[in-house]
């Protein structure tokens, strides 16, 4: 059983960087532009992205979920020296920076360098920040749940409250495409939205090495622990209770809508058109407590190349909306030059977490398939500025509280 203790460690990360050796000088050009170095053994071929999917899913869950080193040493860094579920370790995506509270701050002020360990970090069993979210009902455990309960008393644990999807961490790439370009404040989105519409930036686009991670426990109880119901699952311990990992979410920008893998627990509900893999478990995998886990689907695309919608959805982390697809639902993250805002200055938010513009209601997409681009447009010029499928800026971002760095000034 793996074990790691989250009370008081920071957490934050690096692209697709490890231990592994780079490309041979003498590869092509191509070949070495679509090959990153996975670490640890594991070689990660961008272009498997859509030639080879579901290779190139248990490629990534491989590479995120290796054991981290010491996160003040090198973080997000792979410890090649510990194997692939080894017991007591942290996985490597664990100390990425987790958006809650070490990318958008309270403040809305420009968050520390990527190495810098000094703000809170993912503690199970901390309320996520009360801001509007898709993802905001505490789903009960599924009939037969083997006892698992979740945590979800009123102030309490992983899924009480809003945001409630448990954690969302950034790799490197992605942390520091925020830093750079001022979207660590709800008004550095705004300035930066009116920056795009005026013509003066370029759209928001990430960097191919980008990465997010999102990750759903369980609380087990006393009788769950004393029965070795934990025993299969991937265990965090937090003040005093043990958490096991439900589900997970990988996203990259492999290909430049994303690509999205969703893995969960063996004895979870399969999700909704799940089919059973066809790719072989990996042989690092087996044997180890993540031969628990099964890949739950892949997306590429908004559509099937016969036109019909893809879906893509979670029983845990998209609960009450698992009919859905998570490319589609992430092309609507927007932001806006004119934000709404309240009788008391305060910014609106349209009930998805998002960013209402003045004297309008919500963008309005489908939930399947590809977006409208009306939605974004007014008289055929862009309105609703795309936050590169990233929800997770409009959902965290916070006013700011004092003047930004003037290189934020555009």
């Amino acid at each position: 059983m793996n074990r790691r203790m989250l009370v008081l460690s920071a957490c934050a990360a690096v692209c697709l960087v490890g231990c592994g050796k780079p490309p041979a000088r003498d590869q092509t050009a191509a070949a070495a532009a679509a090959t990153e170095s996975g670490g640890c053994g594991v070689t990660l071929v961008r272009t498997d992205a859509m030639d080879a999917p579901e290779k190139h899913a248990w490629n990534l869950f491989m590479v995120v979920n290796h054991p981290a080193q010491d996160i003040k040493k090198a973080r997000g860094e792979a410890d090649c020296s510990k194997a692939l579920g080894a017991p007591g370790t942290t996985s490597v995506w664990e100390t990425w920076r987790l958006a809650r509270t070490e990318v958008f701050l309270s403040n809305g002020a420009e968050p520390p360098a990527w190495e810098d360990t000094s703000l809170e970090s993912a503690v199970l069993g901390k309320t996520p920040d009360p801001i509007p979210s898709p993802h905001n009902p505490p789903p009960p455990p599924p009939a037969g749940a083997m006892g698992i309960e979740l945590d979800v008393a009123p102030g309490q644990g992983v899924f009480a409250g809003r945001g409630g999807i448990g954690e969302t961490h950034m790799n490197k790439a992605t942390y520091q495409f925020v830093k750079a370009n001022c979207l660590w404040s709800f008004d550095g989105l705004s300035r930066y939205s009116k920056a795009v519409v005026d013509g003066r930036k370029p759209p928001i686009t990430l960097p191919p090495e980008s990465q997010e991670v999102k990750a759903v426990w369980v609380k087990f109880t006393p009788a769950d622990l004393q029965a070795g119901r934990a025993r299969t699952y991937y265990t965090a311990v937090a003040a005093g209770a043990t958490y096991g990992l439900v589900s997970f979410h990988i996203l990259t920008k492999d290909v430049p809508n994303w690509f999205w893998a969703t893995f969960h627990h063996k004895d979870n509900p399969k999700n909704l058109d799940e089919t059973t893999s066809t790719y072989p478990t990996p042989a690092p995998v087996k044997g180890t407590v993540w031969d628990n886990y099964v890949l739950g689907g892949i997306q590429t695309d908004f559509t099937t190349p016969h036109g019909k919608p893809t879906k893509l959805s979670d029983h845990y982390i998209e609960f009450e909306f698992t009919n859905s697809s998570c490319i589609t639902c992430h092309a609507a993250a927007h932001g806006h030059p004119e934000p709404a805002r309240s009788a008391n200055g305060k910014l609106a938010r349209d009930p998805r977490g998002g960013i209402l513009a003045a004297g309008e209601g919500p963008l309005q997409t489908e939930g399947l398939g590809v977006p409208d681009p009306a939605a974004f447009e007014r008289n055929g010029a862009i309105y609703f500025v795309q936050t590169d499928f990233l929800w997770s800026i409009p959902f965290r971002a916070r006013e700011e509280q004092a003047p930004p760095p003037a290189r934020c000034n555009f």
